[in-house]
């Protein structure tokens, strides 16, 4: 019923400001590098654009009080585990190829984009605690909730804004 809600606000933000204003809340920065590392490791470039959205923002400079760095919020440790040593995790390029292809190892672990997103932002530690307690998980292999409200509303966001870009915008 919240989506349903949620879909129906946003049609009537569209109605009564246009696409254009939609737009405008919902950027879409550095299409083609998320086209490319999008089919490179086959994530769908909405999910991408709605992760950078919002991870950061679009703000290629941001850093989280966690110390997550750039467009998709790397943190230092991530980033040191899949990039060269001379990267430079504030660069667009590199930020949105490393954050993709780590969506990317994540989704291959667990199968289930709403796990890999609990995962990307809480954790594959805790995403692993959660599938084995049933209270967060009904099969243990896909997450229903969380312990965390972050990562809950975090989730959700992320489901909502792929929705808006894939809405506004074409791949």
């Amino acid at each position: 019923m919240k989506k349903l809600f949620r879909l129906i606000i946003f049609l009537l933000v569209i109605s009564a400001f246009g696409i254009c204003a939609v737009a405008r809340l919902f950027p879409l920065e550095y299409k083609e590098i998320i086209v490319y590392y999008s089919e490179e490791y086959d994530v769908s470039p909405t999910l991408v654009a709605a992760i950078i959205k919002a991870e950061s923002n679009w703000q290629t400079d941001a850093v989280s009080s966690a110390q997550a760095k750039g467009l998709m919020q790397l943190s230092d440790t991530t980033f040191e585990w899949i990039a060269n040593e001379d990267e430079d995790i504030f660069d667009p390029k590199t930020n949105i190829k490393y954050g993709t292809f780590y969506f990317s190892k994540l989704y291959a672990t667990y199968g289930d984009t709403d796990t890999a997103l609990a995962a990307y932002n809480a954790g594959s530690g805790n995403v692993d605690k959660w599938l084995i307690d049933s209270r967060y998980s009904k099969d243990g292999k896909s997450i229903d909730s969380t312990p965390y409200g972050e990562t809950n509303r975090y989730m959700r966001k992320i489901n909502f804004y792929e929705k808006i870009y894939d809405l506004i915008y074409e791949f």
